[in-house]
């Protein structure tokens, strides 16, 4: 009989592909109004096609705003799933932030200029969340989740700042800084998560991977 304590989800997570925010140079945050540019969408359907070499996905998971959910119903489209929405994968909110330029970051929250620590990681937005939130939620979310599908393969579409939390809580203790797992449009990153019950850390098996979009390239 099969030891369940010893189980593991793979758990391949994306970035969503490339958006209108991001082709312009301004937060998004919440905003309900970003979504997929052309290349975005040609990102997303690569990254199915790439993800097709596990010979069995058990579920597919996404963040609820527009911009993860497009990417995820492109992937869902060559794996024949049907994306399932978490707030939880969301974006942090920016609040008055949303639809400024990056280049601003200065003037709209210097304190933010320096890597993410014990301090400014309680300092939220104005009018919007912190990182404390943000990982809070995030990594509730993936807990829920891999815990849902001990022993499976499972996708999580969602955004650079919630991915760069899960991957710094899951691969490494303690936790390094987030910013160190910077993920590109559809990149992957891939998982081993002890899975019944959740546990830490994670085995990081690739980080930040694009192979898969080269294709497109050419």
């Amino acid at each position: 009989m099969r030891d369940t304590n010893t189980q593991t989800t793979r758990l391949l997570l994306v970035r969503h592909g490339e958006s209108t925010a991001n082709a312009q140079g301004v937060f998004s945050g919440w905003s309900t109004s970003v979504v997929l540019t052309e290349l975005g969408r040609r990102q997303a359907t690569l990254t199915g096609i790439g993800l097709r070499r596990y010979t069995h996905i058990d579920a597919l998971y996404t963040s609820t705003l527009p911009r993860t959910r497009q990417t995820a119903e492109l992937i869902g489209a060559e794996l024949d799933l049907e994306p399932i929405p978490v707030d939880g994968l969301r974006e942090i909110d920016v609040g008055e932030a949303t639809g400024k330029a990056i280049a601003d970051l200065a003037t709209l929250h210097p304190r933010l200029l320096r890597e993410v620590d014990d301090e400014s990681i309680m300092i939220p937005w104005p009018g919007g969340e912190s990182h404390f939130q943000l990982r809070e939620r995030a990594m509730a979310a993936i807990e829920e989740i891999v815990e849902r599908h001990p022993g499976q393969t499972i996708v999580a579409v969602s955004h650079g700042g919630p991915l760069g939390w899960i991957v710094s809580t899951l691969a490494s203790v303690p936790a390094r800084p987030y910013r160190e797992f910077r993920h590109q449009n559809c990149a992957v990153s891939e998982l081993l998560v002890p899975s019944n019950p959740f546990r830490l850390p994670a085995e990081l098996i690739r980080f930040n991977d694009c192979v898969h979009l080269l294709e497109d390239a050419g």
